[in-house]
């Protein structure tokens, strides 16, 4: 039995809502000067990029294919594959004596081309795998539908988040914070409304998770440090853009799998641990590098 968290219909508008907060809060952390920094560091913005929108994504593919897994889980670790990354990465970075400029403008790119990119990166890397293709044919999703409505929901969020931080620059930054708390907490009041009624069927498909999402995170780390070392940066950019691979936004994802995929558990599920590991993953790895010298 596929573990579902469900949800009324009715409620769809607030998953909407709740996701387009999360998208607001995002956009009031990105600064117009965060976009003309790229212009002083292009190659390694480049090689960044590269790393996050199409090698880890790709190689998400890659391991689905390979590796015999629940289509839900599947669907989930591309989903978190396509997600922008997260804004922790700046403060690991930091703690790892990488370079902090890059890690904050590499956030501030994958957030806003994401947002963009996230609904067709996704459809794409699922449609050519036959597993996840035909889980995606049983959500009955309409393609077109859902980038256009996915694009809306997160796009103008982001454009009014960019705007408000650009000219209420003080108003935006006592926002931040509240209105974060208030969307996560919303969205984990869904997650443990849904698993707190199938947890007989979650702890069938918990290890499963647990394994390969902690094998996932590891292979977007080993991406973000093996593309950088290859595009010949920096070892303060290579720290930089290892975490910012390693590290994504899967609070975007969870609440894009409640908004319309039924809150399918497989993808959930990955989304929520991804989320926790991620964590732990980071703040090991910047505590390894801030013990390594910088030659």
């Amino acid at each position: 039995m596929e573990p579902i968290i469900g949800y009324d219909q009715s409620q769809q508008w607030l998953l909407n809502s709740i996701l387009a907060l999360i998208t607001l809060g995002i956009a009031l952390e990105l600064r117009v000067a965060d976009f003309i920094a790229v212009l002083r560091q292009p190659r390694a913005i480049f090689v960044g990029a590269l790393a996050q929108l199409l090698v880890l994504p790709a190689a998400t593919w890659v391991l689905i294919s390979l590796v015999p897994m629940h289509p839900g889980i599947a669907l989930g670790l591309l989903m978190a594959a396509c997600c922008p990354g997260g804004g922790m990465s700046n403060f690991f970075t930091s703690l790892a004596k990488g370079n902090v400029a890059l890690s904050v403008s590499m956030t501030a790119i994958s957030s806003s081309i994401a947002m963009l990119m996230l609904p067709i990166n996704f459809l794409f890397w699922a449609s050519i795998n036959s597993d996840t293709s035909e889980l995606l044919r049983a959500f009955d999703i309409d393609r077109g539908e859902f980038i256009l409505n996915l694009l809306m929901i997160l796009l103008i969020p982001l454009l009014v988040g960019l705007m408000v931080r650009h000219f209420w620059a003080g108003f935006a930054h006592g926002l931040m914070k509240p209105l974060r708390v208030f969307s996560l907490m919303a969205l984990l009041t869904f997650v443990l409304a849904g698993i707190g009624g199938n947890l007989q069927l979650f702890s069938v498909v918990m290890a499963p998770v647990l394994l390969l999402v902690t094998l996932h995170n590891a292979m977007a780390l080993g991406i973000g440090y093996l593309v950088s070392r290859a595009g010949g940066l920096s070892v303060v950019d290579r720290r930089a853009i290892t975490l910012e691979v390693g590290i994504q936004n899967n609070g975007l994802g969870l609440a894009i799998i409640f908004a319309f995929f039924d809150g399918n558990g497989h993808m959930a599920l990955v989304a929520a641990w991804w989320g926790v590991w991620h964590l732990v993953s980071g703040a090991i790895l910047a505590w390894l590098f801030s013990r390594r010298p910088l030659q």
